[in-house]
């Protein structure tokens, strides 16, 4: 037996004129961005609010065009099963209705509805029809009673499995950042009759305030959270669970862990104030709206409170809107089974941009 040694490939080589890299692309990763919506999306929907989207979703680095990071997919996380029945034959061998055993979950479209073929001659097979609501089989409506079937061998009823609720846009722009609430306290004036006023802003060495990575942000070192824009709070470490609320007073998030929640802004400015390590200096200004304070306490300025989060995905067209829930009425704990939003093309391996840094 001749002894034979195996070692990985070190150097790209050409083999009978063909170009064989050391490189393995099939053996690459393909990682998607992804994130979760903080809010509700409906049919005409332009503006989706997510947790974030900076800098995975478009980094600079990956110098490709725009189109390339521009196509997202909105995936539903929504239990889905499928539904059963069960068929009624008359005497005179005919469906004369069918019985519900399982309305299954998760149904977008009424499911298609089969109903096997009657044994014998001179038979018809029967057909039927499918109603949804909430996404649950509620009832059948029978559009040909079929003729040839014994009540003793019922035929099978087979109903349409239902599918993930997706969602593919394109051409879509990205807005957000991330950083810590250094400021906190509550409000009874302006836009808020029961308000709270968080302070936030972008640690000098997150990447961020890189300009050569990110844009907006990065000219100005201040978050660029607007009016009615949503946000995420977390890691908060005062409050008793608060519930949100947006100008209509409707409910946005039910908080249950400190400050914790989902927010919507009532109003934004831009304020001078403290900032442990830095000293003065500008930060972003957030007035939120909340049924009540629940004994909130501890506020001040100066001191780590939490950290914020917020993504916005701008699209102008929708070639198949769907609508997408968000479950916040156990506090942030039901973001991880909200829908997903999926970049659809991948982080590329390899090509980013040697000058970007």
């Amino acid at each position: 037996m001749r002894p034979l040694s195996w070692c990985r490939q070190t150097e790209d080589k050409i083999i009978n004129g063909r170009e064989i890299g050391k490189d393995r692309i099939i053996n690459e990763s393909l990682i998607q961005p992804t994130t979760n919506i903080i809010r509700n999306v409906g049919i005409a929907s332009t503006e989706i609010f997510v947790e974030s989207v900076k800098i995975f979703f478009d980094d600079l680095r990956e110098n490709s065009s725009s189109t390339f990071r521009s196509k997202i997919l909105i995936v539903s996380q929504d239990n889905i099963v499928g539904a059963s029945a069960s068929a009624v034959v008359s005497s005179a061998g005919t469906i004369s209705s069918i019985s519900i055993l399982n309305g299954g979950s998760g149904f977008t479209t009424s499911p298609t509805v089969t109903i096997s073929n009657p044994v014998g001659i001179a038979t018809t097979t029967a057909a039927a029809t499918a109603s949804i609501t909430s996404g649950v089989v509620t009832s059948f409506t029978i559009t040909n009673s079929g003729f040839g079937y014994t009540s003793s061998t019922p035929p099978q009823i087979l109903i349409e499995h239902p599918t993930l609720k997706s969602e593919k846009i394109e051409n879509v722009t990205y807005e957000g950042d991330f950083g810590i609430i250094v400021g906190v306290k509550t409000t009874s004036v302006g836009v808020a009759s029961t308000g709270v006023v968080f302070d936030l802003f972008v640690p000098v060495d997150s990447y961020l305030r890189n300009l050569n990575i990110n844009v907006g942000v990065a000219t100005t070192g201040i978050s660029g959270i607007k009016t009615d824009y949503y946000f995420k709070v977390f890691n908060s470490n005062i409050g008793f669970g608060i519930t949100s609320l947006d100008s209509n007073s409707s409910i946005v998030g039910v908080g249950t862990s400190c400050l914790d929640n989902i927010y919507k802004v009532a109003s934004v400015s831009i304020a001078q104030t403290s900032v442990p390590g830095i000293g003065l200096t500008s930060v972003s200004r957030v007035i939120v709206s909340v049924l009540n304070y629940n004994g909130l306490t501890g506020t001040g300025f100066s001191n780590f409170y939490g950290e914020f989060t917020w993504g916005k995905i701008n699209t102008s067209v929708r070639k198949s809107p769907k609508t997408f829930e968000v479950y916040t009425a156990n506090g942030i704990s039901g973001l991880s089974t909200s829908p997903i939003v999926q970049r659809i093309n991948p982080l590329k391996y390899v090509g980013y941009s040697t000058t970007l840094q």
